[in-house]
C-alpha cells in the first residue's frame, strides 16, 4: 500500500526554481521541449483528453452543440481533422473520451433533445475503422442524466458511468453500462440506494486488463463519497461510504494501476472552506478501500486529483492557499506553484514520469514535469497567452497537453517531447571508393512527434594525411545532398537528428568515401633511362579525362602515401596486361586488367591495413606488349 508523506514535510518549488538548502537555484532545463502547437478547432471550450501508453491520443470537445473528436497516432504526429460524432439536432454537453489497449476510441456525452430528458450517448471508433453512429446508452426513463465518464477495456468494450436524478423528485443514483461497437449491456446501479440529493463529481479509471474503479460524491451538508470497483470478469462491488456526515467540497478522482490497486481522492470538511484533501488506497485483494487515518495535508485544499503508474506509484495533487501541491509515496510534498491557481491536471505515465499542467497566478499555462519519482521537477511555460483549463496526459517520457484559448475557445494541442529521434543513419555514400569527385550522401531517421532537423558532420583526410576533426557540413531538413572532394581526399560523414523538442539522437555510424589520386600525380619511373609511359589527354569516360598507359614490362608508377586503404582505378579490356602493386618492400598483389568485354573503367581493391602505413606505393607492369591503362590510385586513411 502506498503511504503519503506527512503534511508537515513540504519543500517548495517556485515557478522555475528549486529551494535547496535555503538557496534559490535555477530549475534544471527540460531534456526536451514543446512541439509546435496544433490547432484542433477554432472554437470548442472545455476539452477532454485520453492517451495510451504509446502516446496515441484522442481529444474531444463541444462546438456548436456537437461533440467533435480529433486523434493523433504515435509516429504520425499530425492531429486528424475534427470529426463530429454526435447527432445533429440533439444538444451535446459534458463529453468524456477514452482509448482502449486495442486502439478503440470511445466518446460519451449528454444529449438533450427538445421535450426529452437528457440521456447519455456514446460513439466508438474501432481500430482502423470508421466511427460507429452515436447511440443512446442510458434508458429513456423519467431521469435526467449527467456527468458521464467512459473508459475502454480489453476487446474494445467501453464502460460508461453516469449520475441520474429522477425528474420531479430529489432521488439520485449512479449507473453504469458497457458498450461494444454494436452492443450495449443492461443497466447496473452502482450507488447503494436512490437517495435524496445530487450525485456528481464522478470519476472513472480502468487498467488494460479491465479492472475498473469509479467514485462519486453526494452534494450537500451531509454529503459523502462512495466508490465501487469491478475486477476483470466480475461484477461491480457494493459502494462503501469513504467520507460521511460532512461537506464534500469537490469532485472525486480515481486511478487504478496494472496490478488492480486503486487510489481514490476527494476533499471534505465541516465546511467547504475548511475541506481537507483525503486519499484512500484500495488494494486489489481488499474488499473495500482502506480509509485514511487523516488528510494528506493539514491545510484546507480543493480540486484533489490522484494518479497511479504501472509500477504502483500513487500520486496526489491539490490546490490550497499556498498554491498547488503534489505528493507521492516516495518524495516529500512540494508546492509546484505559488499563488492563485485556477485549475490543473495531473498525470503519471506507466513508468512513473509525472506531468502537471496548470494556470499560474500570472495567467497562461505552465507545465511541471519530472522524469521519475524522486527526481527534480522542471517547469515550462506554454506559449499560450490566454489558455485555460489545461488537460495533460503523460506517456512514456513524454506528455500531451490540450487546452481551450480564453475568449475564442479555440482548442489547441502540444506535445512535450522528451524522446529523441531514432534510427538516424546514413544511407549514402554506398561505396568507400567513389568514381569521380562528386560524393552523393543520404540520411534518414524517425521521430515520434515532430519533423527532424539533421546535422551532418564531415572529416577530411588525404592520401598523405589522417582524417581531421569533425566539422559541420550541413544542417537541414532534407535527407540527402552532395559534395565535391579534391583528388586524393577521403571524406567521412556522420549524422544526428534533432526534433522540435530539442532532443538529439546519438551520432550515426560514419560512412566514408575516397576520391582517387589522378594519374597525372603519379611519378613515372624511367626504364633504362627512357620514358615508357604516355599520358593520354581528353580521354572520354576517364577520371579527370586522362589516363596513363604503358605496354613495357617493368614500367613503374610511384606515389608517396600514408594510407590504410589501397585500390586502383584502371581501364580493363581485351588483351590488356597485368600489374604488380607494392608498398615499400611489401608486395600487395598482382592484378590482371584483361577482360572479355570492351574497355571499361574498373575499381580494383588492393588491401585494407589495420592502421595507416607509410611508404612508396608502386604499380609495375608485369606483361610485355599488352596495354596497361592507369586512371588513378585510391589511398585513403579510413
Amino acid at each position: 500500500m502506498t503511504t503519503f508523506p506527512s503534511p508537515r514535510r513540504v519543500a517548495v518549488l517556485a515557478s522555475g526554481a528549486l529551494l535547496t538548502a535555503g538557496l534559490l537555484v535555477p530549475a534544471p532545463a527540460l531534456a526536451g521541449g514543446l512541439t509546435a502547437a496544433s490547432p484542433l478547432a477554432p472554437a470548442g471550450g472545455s476539452v477532454v483528453l485520453a492517451t495510451d501508453a504509446a502516446g496515441n491520443a484522442a481529444a474531444a470537445w463541444v462546438a456548436g452543440g456537437q461533440v467533435q473528436v480529433s486523434r493523433r497516432t504515435t509516429g504520425a504526429p499530425a492531429w486528424t481533422p475534427a470529426a463530429t460524432v454526435s447527432v445533429a439536432g440533439v444538444a451535446a454537453s459534458d463529453p468524456d473520451v477514452a482509448i482502449g489497449p486495442d486502439g478503440t476510441v470511445a466518446v460519451a456525452w449528454v444529449g438533450a433533445a427538445g421535450g426529452v430528458s437528457p440521456n447519455v450517448e456514446i460513439a466508438m471508433q474501432p481500430p482502423g475503422g470508421a466511427w460507429v453512429a452515436a447511440r443512446r446508452v442510458s434508458d429513456n426513463e423519467n431521469w435526467t442524466d449527467n456527468d458521464p465518464q467512459v473508459e475502454v477495456g480489453p476487446a474494445g468494450v467501453a464502460t460508461v458511468v453516469w449520475a441520474a436524478k429522477q425528474n420531479g423528485t430529489t432521488k439520485t443514483v449512479v449507473r453504469s453500462k458497457t458498450a461494444g461497437p454494436t452492443t450495449i449491456s443492461t443497466q447496473v446501479r452502482l450507488s447503494a440506494a436512490d437517495v435524496d440529493g445530487t450525485f456528481s463529481g464522478l470519476s472513472l479509471d480502468q487498467n488494460p486488463t479491465g479492472d475498473t474503479v469509479a467514485a462519486w460524491r453526494l452534494e450537500g451538508a451531509t454529503g459523502y463519497v462512495q466508490a465501487s470497483r469491478r475486477l476483470s470478469g466480475g461484477a461491480w462491488s457494493t459502494a462503501p461510504a469513504l467520507a460521511s456526515a460532512t461537506t464534500v467540497a469537490d469532485a472525486t478522482s480515481v486511478a487504478i494501476d496494472t496490478a488492480g490497486n486503486a487510489t481514490v481522492g476527494w476533499a471534505a470538511g465541516a465546511t467547504e472552506a475548511a475541506a481537507l484533501p483525503y486519499v484512500a488506497q484500495w488494494a486489489r485483494a481488499a474488499g473495500s478501500p482502506a480509509l485514511p487515518a487523516g488528510p494528506v495535508s493539514a491545510t484546507p485544499g480543493r480540486q484533489v486529483q490522484v494518479a497511479r503508474s504501472a509500477t504502483g506509484l500513487a500520486a496526489v495533487a491539490w490546490i490550497d492557499g499556498s498554491g498547488m501541491r503534489y505528493a507521492d509515496g516516495v518524495s516529500p510534498a512540494v508546492v509546484l506553484a505559488g499563488g492563485v491557481i485556477a485549475s490543473f491536471s495531473l498525470s503519471l505515465s506507466s513508468s512513473g514520469a509525472a506531468a502537471v499542467a496548470y494556470t499560474p497566478a500570472g495567467g497562461g499555462i505552465s507545465l511541471a514535469t519530472r522524469a521519475a519519482a524522486g527526481s527534480a521537477w522542471s517547469t515550462l511555460a506554454v506559449p499560450s497567452a490566454a489558455g485555460s483549463v489545461p488537460v495533460v496526459s503523460a506517456h512514456g517520457a513524454d506528455a500531451t497537453l490540450v487546452w481551450p484559448e480564453g475568449g475564442s475557445g479555440a482548442v489547441q494541442a502540444q506535445t512535450l517531447d522528451n524522446s529523441a529521434p531514432y534510427a538516424v543513419h546514413l544511407t549514402a555514400p554506398m561505396s568507400m571508393l567513389n568514381k569521380g569527385k562528386l560524393i552523393r550522401a543520404g540520411w534518414i531517421g524517425a521521430d515520434t512527434w515532430s519533423p527532424i532537423t539533421y546535422q551532418v558532420e564531415r572529416q577530411v583526410g588525404t592520401y598523405r594525411a589522417p582524417l581531421g576533426g569533425p566539422t559541420t557540413w550541413v544542417t537541414t531538413t532534407a535527407i540527402g545532398g552532395s559534395l565535391t572532394a579534391k583528388p586524393g581526399e577521403t571524406v567521412c560523414l556522420r549524422v544526428r537528428g534533432t526534433d522540435q523538442g530539442g532532443n538529439a539522437s546519438a551520432w550515426s555510424v560514419p560512412r566514408c568515401a575516397s576520391v582517387a589520386v589522378d594519374d597525372k600525380t603519379l611519378k613515372q619511373k624511367k626504364l633504362n633511362h627512357k620514358s615508357v609511359w604516355k599520358t593520354v589527354k581528353k580521354a572520354k569516360g576517364s577520371y579527370s579525362k586522362t589516363y596513363t598507359q604503358s605496354s613495357r614490362r617493368g614500367a613503374t608508377l610511384a606515389l608517396r602515401v600514408k594510407a590504410r586503404r589501397i585500390a586502383l582505378l584502371v581501364s580493363t579490356g581485351r588483351g590488356h596486361g597485368s600489374v604488380k602493386v607494392s608498398l615499400g618492400k611489401d608486395k600487395l598483389g598482382t592484378y590482371s586488367l584483361a577482360s572479355s568485354k570492351g574497355a571499361q573503367q574498373v575499381i580494383i581493391p588492393v588491401t585494407v591495413f589495420s592502421s595507416a602505413r607509410k611508404g612508396s606505393l608502386k604499380i609495375a607492369v608485369t606483361t610485355n606488349g599488352k596495354p596497361v591503362r592507369i586512371d588513378g590510385v585510391y589511398a585513403g586513411p579510413a
